[in-house]
């Protein structure tokens, strides 16, 4: 689908399109490998889900938790409700025709039942809140569900090419002190989660190719997933993709488009970009990544592991695109963050690595982009404040990538590139593997 000019501003990852308002610039189960149970501290998250058919699959989901805060109950993120009805879908008026250019037509989440060790449970919304039967020792919790999915191009929901399974299973919410119970929001990326070690078996028919991140394994019938340390679980299946992949110094790259050309492209800049962020910011979790090219409203999408990018886009959009959901792969997926609260710190630095590969890559391309931020956050609103403050998505676009992004990239030139370099290197070293503190 071509992307009208009047809604540029709107696409979340690209800063050529998104600064195009601003100033015209010319320019061209068998888990093999997998760690044991009682390897791991984090939440063990088992899950088997069987494609019945397109669009629709069947979830069962075990949970197990060796140290459970002492709480009430035990809250979970679960998403897909928010996706059957227009009053809960989580997309602003201003997005709604790019979201679902088709009008609403709302998926399904039903047989949802919670067993092992849980007592009782209340859906609100997008919190599922479990009562415990037991506080003591390690528990389980059992999920069970079948989805429908939403018609539209949102983070979840499928199209003619790609079903979306984004943050389909239930997540654990942050504990600090108390859990936190954040809604999703229709600005910005509302997730804030520790980690946890993720075992999938996915049960398809030949209809589909399987995009997945993490060790994937195939077996009869489908295929296993093996994604530990990650905040999130994102796949995708696809009807007849094409497929192009890229290597070197032991990082992979696998990139998934409509067309062969888009599929190597994607997978040439990704590699590309990532060796420049192993050099000089250090090595990420992963050791691969995964580039799904599809129909996707918002630019660009990043999970642990795998990252949408929009077909929509131009060449020069594309490029940037699948260079900034690689630099998440550093930020976010590696480092992460408060995202509810402190939305500008991975999207900032990701956006910053964006600029510092071009203009050493493709400087005039590179200092372009640079300058379109600078005129395009110039009468932009302080980035740095809680998703809830922000108006509308244009307000948190040029705050964000525009305005915070390009004063923080200008240090470059005044500190120059030992100074730059270092404290990135710095701050990710510290923080690898972990949700690196407020401030």
């Amino acid at each position: 689908m071509p992307v009208p000019s009047d809604v540029h501003y709107r696409m979340k990852k690209i800063l050529p399109a998104l600064c195009a308002s601003f100033m015209i610039l010319g320019i061209c189960m068998a888990f093999s490998g997998c760690l044991t149970d009682g390897e791991s501290s984090l939440p063990q998250v088992y899950a088997d889900v069987e494609v019945t058919s397109f669009g629709c699959a069947d979830v069962s989901v075990r949970i197990e938790i060796a140290d459970l805060p002492d709480a009430e109950y035990v809250p979970f993120a679960f998403y897909p409700p928010l996706f059957s009805s227009r009053a809960t879908l989580p997309v602003t008026d201003e997005d709604f025709a790019l979201a679902c250019p088709d009008g609403f037509v709302g998926g399904e989440v039903t047989d949802l039942r919670v067993s092992g060790d849980a007592a009782a449970f209340v859906q609100d919304g997008e919190i599922l809140r479990v009562y415990p039967s037991s506080k003591d020792g390690a528990l389980s919790f059992c999920f069970d569900y079948s989805l429908r999915l939403p018609l539209n191009e949102m983070r979840y929901g499928c199209d003619d090419f790609a079903m979306r399974l984004a943050d389909f299973l239930p997540r654990l919410c942050l504990f600090r002190g108390g859990f936190r119970e954040d809604r999703y929001a229709p600005i910005g990326d509302p997730f804030a989660f520790d980690t946890a070690d993720y075992r999938v078996r996915v049960s398809y028919s030949d209809e589909f190719t399987l995009a997945a991140p993490g060790e994937v394994a195939a077996i009869e019938g489908g295929a296993t997933i093996y994604l530990p340390s990650a905040r999130d679980f994102t796949l995708v299946l696809l009807r007849d993709p094409h497929s192009a992949t890229a290597s070197d110094d032991g990082f992979a790259v696998t990139a998934y488009a409509a067309d062969s050309a888009a599929a190597r492209s994607a997978a040439d800049s990704a590699l590309a970009a990532a060796a420049y962020f192993r050099k000089n910011i250090g090595e990420p979790v992963r050791g691969a990544l995964t580039v799904v090219v599809l129909p996707f409203y918002s630019g660009g999408m990043e999970y642990c592991g795998l990252v949408y990018v929009s077909d929509a886009l131009s060449a020069a959009e594309t490029a940037s695109c699948v260079v900034h959901e690689t630099a998440h792969l550093w930020w976010y997926d590696s480092v992460g963050f408060d995202q509810v609260n402190e939305p500008w710190r991975d999207e900032t630095l990701a956006q910053v690595c964006t600029f510092a590969y071009f203009c050493d890559a493709l400087p005039p391309y590179g200092y372009t982009l640079v300058e379109a931020a600078t005129v395009g956050g110039a009468n932009a609103g302080n980035a740095r404040r809680p998703l809830s403050q922000f108006e509308s998505t244009r307000d948190y676009t040029t705050s964000i990538y525009c305005k915070e992004s390009a004063r923080l990239y200008s240090l470059r030139a005044t500190e120059g590139d030992e100074k730059f370099f270092g404290d990135l290197a710095s701050l990710f070293a510290e923080h690898r593997g972990s949700i690196c503190p407020a401030g």
